[in-house]
């Protein structure tokens, strides 16, 4: 089994029984908790992917760096991970989870790379804008490229709106490289 597959049906089975026992938003609270401190701590993912380490310390180290932050259920959830040797994946079932949550909620995430960071105006501007246009509840995740030298560029739904200074300087060179106008004369 493929550990993308695995790591979906984990998430979507958390996802089922936070419905279940009506804990949805809190679970996924507490996914957004593994998620950052799973990311931001490398020695907890390394802990995480060895092997050598017995399932038994995984899950005192897991209890340790969790155990006042995250629901029952999450508890429980993340000694279940432990004791099947999937703790291994448990950013990429977090994110998984994240992605279930926000999919379910009708959250789409749109992807903006501009050169430089952008004002909370023009942000909320955007939101606003997509909102309208999409009928959704939008989600903006910005990532800063100097290459683009001005100008957007936006990923959403899988459609990719490119407003960038590169993107038209990598245009005009397609366009004289081809020397439309040679012989013209």
């Amino acid at each position: 089994m493929s550990s993308l597959i695995l790591q979906t049906r984990y998430a979507q089975s958390l996802y089922d029984l936070a419905k279940k026992l009506n804990q949805i938003e809190q679970v996924f609270q507490d996914m957004l908790l593994i998620e950052q401190i799973c990311q931001e701590n490398r020695l907890l993912r390394a802990i995480l992917k060895n092997p050598t380490i017995k399932p038994l310390k995984k899950r005192s180290i897991l209890k340790e760096v969790f155990a006042e932050k995250l629901s029952p259920v999450t508890i429980e959830f993340l000694k279940l991970l432990s004791a099947k040797r999937r703790d291994v994946y448990l950013l990429e079932i977090s994110q998984r989870y994240i992605a279930i949550y926000k999919k379910e909620k009708g959250i789409k995430i749109a992807y903006l790379t501009v050169a430089e960071k952008t004002s909370e105006d023009i942000r909320d501007q955007l939101t606003v804008l997509l909102k309208q246009e999409l009928e959704s509840e939008i989600e903006i995740v910005e990532k800063i490229d100097p290459k683009l030298i001005g100008g957007f560029s936006l990923a959403i739904e899988g459609n990719l709106y490119d407003a960038s200074l590169l993107k038209g300087i990598t245009t005009l060179r397609q366009d004289f490289s081809k020397n439309i106008y040679e012989g013209s004369i």
